[in-house]
């Protein structure tokens, strides 16, 4: 059984860090590069430290308010508290670990040194652990993913300052986009989708960030909008989030969309029936 096998033959062999010493603007920039959420931190003698996330930089970015946070080291923002699973614990072990800390990805370890990362992502490729778990239809009261409500929509005439505040009071990675003067729906912006933005508009050499106050939707790099129809299997939801390079999308039921199925929530469900 998959679930019961070691982490060392699933984690990420190839994973990138960063030193505690780099600077949030240089990781900012690996992070959209390479679409990463998540970098660990290692010392001078390579041992990991820390962790840093997309949503640490966020929360700096959003407190701050200026160009001055891309100047501060890892260190500064860094959880240090961290935590790693080893190369020998089960995936069971670790999916479970994972849930119930709330961690979207850990670093595998062995011997003090990383040598892998384990994702949302990794778990949702596996197709053994799915093939352990009961499929379920979701439906509007029935299955994961979290109600969209109007809290959790923004439109294309919101900015970059106020998709961050939504962010910030929502606590969640994704939010769904509507046309400003239609009953449309156009895509997912996320906060890899903020710091991508970012990276594309201002220059960390020079920085100007009077262009973020302006700055609207249409002018990001939104994910596209894929979307399903109510009753949706999980098995399919799981599919369909992998073939399209996806880490969220919303389920639709008479026209209007009902409910937004994420990574996290995928891997919750998983969590609870392995």
């Amino acid at each position: 059984m998959v679930l019961d096998n070691q982490l060392r033959n699933y984690c990420i062999k190839e994973t990138q860090t960063v030193g505690e010493a780099e600077s949030i603007g240089y990781v900012i920039t690996e992070m959209s590069k390479n679409r990463f959420r998540r970098l660990p931190v290692i010392n001078e003698y390579g041992r990991p430290v820390g962790m840093v996330t997309s949503s640490d930089i966020l929360t700096l970015l959003h407190h701050s308010g200026n160009q001055n946070f891309l100047k501060q080291s890892v260190a500064e923002i860094m959880s240090d508290r961290i935590i790693i699973a080893d190369a020998s614990d089960t995936v069971r072990d670790t999916i479970k670990l994972m849930y119930n800390i709330g961690i979207s990805g850990i670093p595998v370890v062995e011997n003090d040194r990383i040598v892998g990362m384990f994702t949302e992502k990794d778990i949702l490729l596996i197709d053994g652990i799915w093939k352990e778990i009961d499929d379920v239809t979701i439906t509007i009261d029935k299955g994961p993913g979290r109600p969209i409500t109007d809290d959790t929509i923004v439109t294309t005439g919101f900015t970059f300052w106020q998709i961050a505040d939504k962010f910030m009071t929502l606590a969640q990675r994704q939010l769904l986009v509507k046309n400003t003067d239609e009953n449309s729906y156009v895509g997912i912006v996320t906060i890899m989708t903020l710091l991508q933005a970012l990276v594309n508009s201002i220059t960390f050499t020079n920085p100007n960030f009077d262009i973020l106050q302006s700055m609207s939707i249409p002018e990001m790099v939104l994910k596209p909008l894929f979307q399903r129809a109510l009753p949706v299997q999980l098995t399919s939801a799981r599919l369909w989030m992998n073939s399209r390079g996806t880490e969220a999308f919303p389920i639709f039921h008479r026209g209007r969309p009902v409910k937004l199925i994420t990574e996290k929530d995928l891997i919750g469900y998983t969590a609870n029936h392995i």
